[in-house]
């Protein structure tokens, strides 16, 4: 009965791959990959793959002709590129942000998918909580984890989204475009509420991910210290952290002048914005206006307008 499952199963993508050009001119998908307008064509299949973006990596040809191996949960089931044999994989997908209590710069999430298998490579490559490594490792350890992700992605928010919107609702938005993005065998994030709220920010998150048509199925772990425990969640935090850096290399550059870490207890940042707050233009659009660093600038600035001296 296998077999011939699959072999329908290939005699439905050959045939689909003939027509695929005409298909897609038809349905007004442009460019579009035989393999995506298949999978489109055949949702009721999806239970065979992770996810359409995992098929768009592998090689068509082998994965449908040469569908054979041992015997493994068909949810799981995925062929890396040029084997013939199935392989079962659990994808676990890591998300953690840097910059969320500064004054100076963008928050910015990252999400890595890893296989689960691989995790323990990264730890023994040096891969840990980006706080707990020197800038100088993080840059050596990035391109391990990009080369060791199945795939990773970066998501900043701008100091102007920041002063409108609060953090715990950017950062849902970010676990829920890039879990939709990846739709993980198993999301792992680093949690920004106290253990108490945890359950009811992953019941929110649940909701908010269902409603995104991610499977319930998938489970969620949500831990304070995720970083510390999950090499998955451990590589965000440095994909997170090293895209930061760079923004802020980039914004001091531009000052001319050193800036600090961009955290409001950094000696450097508060005399930067202290320096570059004009009473008629404001602050840099690098600056979180509404952070109380900044409000005590402006107001001891009013101040000693209408108290000179």
């Amino acid at each position: 009965m296998r077999e011939e499952r699959q072999r329908r199963l290939f005699q439905s993508f050959r045939a689909f791959h003939v027509n695929s050009t005409s298909t897609a001119r038809a349905e007004g998908a442009g460019e579009m990959k035989p393999g995506r307008l298949w999978v489109r064509e055949h949702r009721h299949l999806r239970p065979y793959f992770q996810s359409e973006r995992l098929i768009h990596r592998l090689s068509f040809g082998p994965l449908l002709a040469r569908f054979y191996g041992p015997p493994c949960p068909l949810e799981n089931a995925h062929r890396p590129m040029g084997t013939g044999n199935l392989t079962c994989m659990t994808l676990r997908l890591g998300i953690d942000e840097a910059g969320r209590g500064c004054v100076l710069g963008p928050m910015v999430y990252a999400g890595c998918l890893v296989e689960e298998s691989l995790e323990p490579s990264l730890f023994e490559a040096g891969v840990r909580d980006s706080k707990k490594l020197s800038a100088k490792k993080r840059g050596v350890l990035r391109p391990v984890v990009e080369e060791t992700a199945t795939d990773f992605q970066i998501l900043p928010f701008s100091p102007a989204e920041l002063d409108v919107t609060s953090l715990n609702e950017l950062g849902k938005r970010a676990l829920v475009l890039m879990t939709a993005r990846f739709l993980p065998d198993v999301l792992v994030f680093d949690a920004p509420v106290p253990p108490k709220q945890i359950p009811g920010y992953i019941r929110d998150l649940r909701e908010r991910l269902t409603k995104a048509g991610v499977p319930e199925t998938m489970q969620i772990i949500g831990e304070n210290g995720a970083d510390d425990r999950y090499a998955c969640c451990a590589a965000a935090s440095i994909l997170a952290k090293t895209h930061r850096d760079s923004v802020i290399a980039t914004i001091e550059a531009n000052a001319g002048r050193p800036i600090g870490s961009g955290y409001p207890g950094d000696p450097k940042t508060v005399a930067y914005l202290k320096e570059s707050y004009d009473p008629s233009t404001g602050f840099p659009p690098s600056v979180r206006t509404k952070w109380e660093t900044a409000r005590r600038i402006v107001a001891a600035r009013a101040q000693q307008s209408i108290f000179p001296g």
